[in-house]
C-alpha cells in the first residue's frame, strides 16, 4: 500500500511542481508572457474547450471511484486497481490544470487562471492519504 500511495503522491506533487516551475518561468520573464494575446478567435475557442473540459473533468474525477467497474477492480486487484484508477483520477485533474496554467500565460487571460485554480483546489478532495487509500480499497 505504501508503494502505491507514494506513486500517487509523486504524480500529484510532480504536477504541482511542474505548474509552479511554469509559473516561475513566466513570472521571471524567462518565457515571454502574452504571446497569443491578440488571437481572439483561438483564445475564445481555447476558453470554451477548457471550460467544458473542466466542467466534465471535476465530476468525473470526484465520482470515479463510485462506478461499479472501478469498485470491482478495487475489490479484486486492491493495490494494482488503486494505482490504475488513482493515476487516472489524478491525470483527469492535473492534465487540464497544467494546460490552464500554460494558457493563462500565453493568452494573458484570467479566465484560464481561474480554471486552473479550481482544478488545483479539487486536488484536495482526491489527495492520496493513507486513510483514503485504505478506505477506497475496502469500500
Amino acid at each position: 500500500m505504501q508503494k502505491t500511495r507514494k506513486v500517487l503522491l509523486g504524480v500529484l506533487w510532480g504536477a504541482l511542481i511542474i505548474a509552479l516551475v511554469t509559473i516561475v518561468l513566466f513570472e521571471c520573464d524567462v518565457i515571454a508572457q502574452g504571446r497569443l494575446a491578440g488571437h481572439v478567435k483561438s483564445e475564445y475557442l481555447s476558453a470554451v474547450v477548457m471550460e467544458l473540459l473542466t466542467l466534465v473533468c471535476i465530476p468525473l474525477a470526484l465520482w470515479l471511484f463510485r462506478w461499479g467497474v472501478v469498485k470491482r477492480s478495487l475489490r479484486e486487484h486492491k493495490e494494482k486497481g488503486l494505482l490504475r484508477w488513482g493515476l487516472l483520477r489524478l491525470l483527469i485533474l492535473c492534465g487540464p490544470m497544467l494546460v490552464c496554467v500554460l494558457l493563462y500565460y500565453l493568452y494573458a487571460s484570467v479566465s484560464f487562471g481561474y480554471l486552473g485554480i479550481i482544478l488545483a483546489l479539487c486536488l484536495f478532495f482526491v489527495y492520496p492519504s493513507l486513510g483514503r487509500c485504505m478506505a477506497e480499497i475496502e469500500s
